[in-house]
C-alpha cells in the first residue's frame, strides 16, 4: 500500500499539522511529525487546503 507526505516546494519541509488557520511543517523525509496520507486523494486534498490557508505551493511526494 503507497503513502504520501506534501513537501512545500524547493525544501525538505513536510506538513507535520493542518489547523483552520495556520499550517505546520517539519524538515526531513523521514520525521515522525511528518503526516503520511493513506491515498493520493487524501494528501491532494490537504494539498489544496494548505494552499487555502498558507498560499504555499506543495508537492505531493509518493513514499514508496
Amino acid at each position: 500500500m503507497m503513502k504520501y507526505k506534501v513537501r512545500k516546494n524547493g525544501t525538505t519541509e513536510f506538513v507535520s499539522e493542518i489547523l483552520s488557520d495556520h499550517v505546520e511543517f517539519v524538515k526531513g523525509w523521514d520525521n515522525p511529525y511528518a503526516i503520511s496520507f493513506p491515498t493520493l486523494a487524501a494528501a491532494t486534498r490537504a494539498k489544496d487546503k494548505i494552499f487555502e490557508i498558507e498560499k504555499y505551493h506543495t508537492t505531493v511526494e509518493n513514499l514508496d
